[in-house]
């Protein structure tokens, strides 16, 4: 039988601010995005809880393929530049996080299935999963935030997949 994780955090990092969501003894405690050294003072701050912590982070690396873009040019190669930064900030976070003793499971990104553009899931979306789930609903995401949410929910044992 494996141990249950109190604290279960989910990350989907950016080159500015990565989305954050924090899972904690049956309540979603934040979502929400923070900038790389406020990600990882917060890391810092949860390897010092007694709590056992997961922290779970969207590598896209993992993905075989990530060029799926219709672009050419140096639009193109300003996308890849901005996905391979992304990339990198996903590595590091995970590096402090192992650093900090923290356990990391690095998460391939989930298939684009949801209403918003290019398959994203929507704000709506988002709530009306977490009221599926008896979770409290939030007022203003972004979409690296709702990312981290889907990220955290799923490790938290909850449906992130329902019939609307």
């Amino acid at each position: 039988m494996t141990k249950t994780k109190r604290i279960i955090v989910g990350v989907d990092p950016d080159t500015e601010k990565s989305g954050i969501a924090t899972y904690s003894h049956d309540e979603l405690l934040m979502i929400e995005s923070l900038p790389f050294p406020e990600l990882i003072e917060r890391l810092y701050l949860l390897a010092t809880l007694p709590d056992d912590v997961l922290v779970v982070v969207e590598a896209g690396w993992l993905n075989e393929k990530s060029n799926f873009r219709n672009t050419v040019g140096r639009r193109s190669d300003n996308i890849s530049k901005k996905v391979g930064r992304n990339h990198q900030t996903g590595i590091h976070i995970c590096e402090m996080a192992e650093h900090y003793g923290l356990e990391v499971i690095r998460q391939k990104p989930f298939a684009k299935c949801w209403k918003g553009r290019d398959g994203k899931i929507t704000h709506e979306e988002l709530n009306y999963i977490l009221q599926y789930n008896g979770l409290p609903e939030v007022k203003r995401t972004n979409q690296d935030a709702r990312d981290a949410a889907l990220i955290c929910i799923l490790h938290a044992n909850f449906i992130i997949k329902v019939k609307v």
